[in-house]
């Protein structure tokens, strides 16, 4: 329903209401009309009260594997950028506000804790913001610097 369809459906119901002629015809068209009113009232309510945003939920006693996007590590030096691309990450998020960061380089395997927390559409890890768009299987964390994608694990 339309905000001139709406106003139209308020004009009638003003109209019937305010005529001496009462017929059962027209007692069927005001309720009618203050139920189409009520119930799109209602929808928008609920639809507003909706949040379409990531929850603690999303991440909470869950495991992702982690692929960095090469094009977007601006600030990583040559030697930094060739050992991501040989290595292999999973973030576990606990449902804490805690996390551990396995990464395995070869035979090498090191865990680093973090801390993560979800405030609106993005997701704080060690203190440092990224925006956070839902995926198929998983998440796309941006930040000016990195991109980073999340694939959960089973």
């Amino acid at each position: 329903m339309t905000a001139n369809s709406l106003k139209l459906s308020l004009f009638w119901v003003g109209r019937l209401t305010n005529r001496s002629l009462r017929t059962e015809s027209a007692h069927k068209k005001l309720f009618m009309i203050h139920r189409t009113i009520s119930i799109w009232g209602v929808s928008i309510t609920l639809l507003t009260g909706c949040n379409t945003g990531i929850r603690d939920l999303d991440f909470e006693s869950k495991q992702f594997a982690v692929t960095y996007n090469v094009d977007s590590t601006k600030g990583i030096d040559s030697t930094r950028l060739s050992s991501l691309m040989d290595s292999k990450a999973i973030y576990a998020f606990s449902k804490d506000g805690k996390g551990t960061n396995h990464i395995q380089m070869g035979m090498l395997s090191k865990d680093t804790p973090f801390t993560w927390k979800v405030e609106g559409d993005s997701l704080r890890i060690d203190n440092k913001p990224y925006a956070v768009q839902k995926q198929d299987q998983g998440f796309m964390l941006k930040s000016d610097s990195a991109k980073i994608m999340l694939s959960q694990q089973p």
